[in-house]
């Protein structure tokens, strides 16, 4: 027996390698269709892939065919195990059913898509007596030696002798395309190929928002680059690469067919919870829109909300940047109770002691002004990602889901260690931010050590929503209870260190009553007005953070009132 590893590589480079939403659209189906590709070559062979996007099985996802093919058996040429975007994992009997499978695909992949960086791995194993486990780990090995051999697909597109330049990528320009509206109509082969799979992409990612109704046209994704502020975020499972890794440990030991088995149906299920978990974040923030549309704010008929991945445990949205946060925690919440009652409740069955009923993930959230390069904004939503990670070491005995989001008002440097070693004073002994924050339920976390529930309680996003309720609350008048001039004095105070801060609080303190601050002064051991809260014996503050989400978060008062639990 063979085990075949076909997976893509640099997708999310590819995705945003231009600044037109059309492109990231477009790149996001050509990786899709490379999972498609790897199942039609399993199930129908390697000479039947679909020969167009027009072939395509829009809605449908990559795994369906997983049942199918174990039905089969042993006696067929190949069966799918793992199949999502960008991703396969096939056995095949017979090592040139192997090579022609990878052949295949590479090929096809080739043709629609000229730059997705895709390559195959094969590796032999008895399928009888051999540990399957242990041959899925080589085949990856394998797979990352070959990306290192193998030329990237850069290398296809020299640039000497000059040539015309693409109007959006950079690469050398393959084409006229006269139905292009701008006014520079250059597009290499790469680009063309990025805009001929959008309407299947649009129609794709229109499915998976169910009945809420999102961009279905080129001239929509146009109007959504016109709003005031857009925002990038980027979500992924915590831990679940450990996981795949430790997956036999989750199984009975039953033999390789099982632990096929329960890896595609892990796969599937997962997919599936990503898939469901984004679809109810979308009803949630829809209403939000919809009181934006009352006020005649950016009159369009549709959400603002344009899914550039979403697959396995990883979502990148681009989006209204008043929706990001929003739609991020209610992603998060339901991706918990999703696995809960799926994916762990499968493998709870299984293993009736296994200790953890949930999965979690993490996000990043950036927003920004229109224009500025997609690429830079998703790299800053990276690395916000890899600091809303911290909640796993933070409280490592619960799975624990959290995010860490920036407002970018500055373009000058999308660089998040640059930022925040700007908000670190008094000799790194104060933090100006309180970030990331936790979404899991303290519920939840009523397990968890009680230093990992001190820390997660200050950044629950319950509080964070209370403060930042703190600074939209208005009087019957319709003023602000806590004038913007106050607030933003508080804010030049914190940038002097925690003692100015403090000291302008105080004065502030004598105009205007404690309560009407609420969660903005936290609970001090002496009792004493501060913004500050003690932690590892350094402070930190969320007067920054519920400023910086009152503009981004309409209405957090009765967004807490009406998600209770999430819901």
């Amino acid at each position: 027996m063979h085990l075949v590893l076909i997976e893509t590589s640099g997708n999310q480079d590819y995705i945003f390698a231009t600044n037109k939403l059309r492109e990231n659209v477009g790149a996001s189906e050509l990786i899709r269709r490379v999972g498609e590709f790897a199942k039609q070559a399993a199930e129908h062979g390697p000479e039947n892939i679909g020969a167009s996007e027009l072939t395509h099985r829009l809605g449908e996802s990559a795994q369906d065919a997983v049942s199918e093919q174990v039905e089969r058996g042993p006696g067929s040429r190949a069966r799918v195990v793992v199949a999502t975007s960008g991703k396969a994992i096939i056995l095949a009997e017979e090592r040139g059913t192997a090579q022609a499978i990878v052949r295949a695909v590479t090929r096809r992949t080739l043709k629609e898509s000229p730059e997705i960086d895709v390559r195959g791995a094969i590796v032999e194993f008895d399928f009888e007596r051999g540990d399957i486990h242990a041959t899925v780990k080589a085949v990856h090995k394998k797979y990352e030696r070959l990306r290192g051999i193998v030329p990237s697909p850069l290398e296809r597109f020299l640039r000497l002798p000059v040539v015309a330049e693409c109007a959006t990528s950079g690469l050398p320009a393959a084409a006229y395309d006269a139905s292009s509206p701008d006014e520079r109509k250059e597009r290499s082969a790469v680009s063309l190929a990025k805009r001929r799979a959008t309407k299947a992409g649009l129609t794709r990612m229109g499915e998976a928002a169910g009945d809420i109704v999102l961009a279905r046209s080129v001239e929509d994704l146009d109007r959504l680059e016109e709003v005031d502020w857009l925002a990038v975020v980027h979500a992924d499972g915590n831990g679940l690469g450990q996981m795949f890794l430790d997956f036999n440990q989750l199984l009975d030991g039953n033999g390789n067919a099982a632990y096929a088995d329960a890896l595609g149906g892990f796969s599937k299920a997962l997919d599936q919870c990503t898939k469901n978990a984004f679809r109810f974040a979308v009803r949630k923030v829809w209403p939000l829109w919809q009181r934006r549309l009352r006020r005649r704010i950016l009159p369009t008929d549709f959400l603002p909300l344009v899914p550039l991945v979403l697959g396995g445990d990883d979502l990148t949205v681009v989006c209204d940047g008043r929706l990001a946060v929003p739609f991020t925690v209610a992603f998060l919440q339901e991706f918990e109770r999703q696995t809960e009652l799926d994916i762990v409740g499968d493998l709870a069955a299984r293993r009736p002691n296994m200790p953890v009923r949930r999965l979690a993930a993490c996000a990043g959230v950036v927003v920004v002004k229109p224009h500025f390069p997609f690429y830079a904004a998703y790299g800053l939503a990276k690395q916000l990602l890899d600091s809303a990670k911290i909640v796993k070491s933070r409280v490592p005995d619960r799975p624990c889901s959290g995010f860490d989001f920036h407002i970018l008002y500055d373009a000058s440097g999308a660089d998040l260690d640059r930022i925040r070693a700007e908000w670190t004073k008094d000799q790194g002994a104060t933090y100006l931010t309180g970030r990331p924050y936790v979404v899991t339920s303290m519920s939840a976390l009523a397990g968890a050590s009680v230093a990992g529930k001190a820390w997660a309680e200050k950044r629950h996003v319950d509080r964070l929503l209370d403060r930042i309720a703190a600074v939209q609350a208005r009087d019957d008048d319709g003023r602000h209870r806590l004038p913007n001039s106050l607030l933003h004095d508080l804010r030049e105070g914190l940038f002097d260190g925690y003692s100015v801060a403090d000291a302008r609080l105080r004065l502030a303190r004598g105009r205007h009553r404690r309560e009407l601050f609420g969660e903005l002064i936290p609970p001090s051991p002496d009792g004493a007005d501060t913004l500050f809260w003690q932690e590892d014996g350094k402070r930190a503050t969320a007067l920054l953070d519920a400023m910086d989400l009152a503009e981004f978060w309409a209405d957090a008062e009765r967004w807490k009132r009406e998600n209770a639990n999430g819901h």
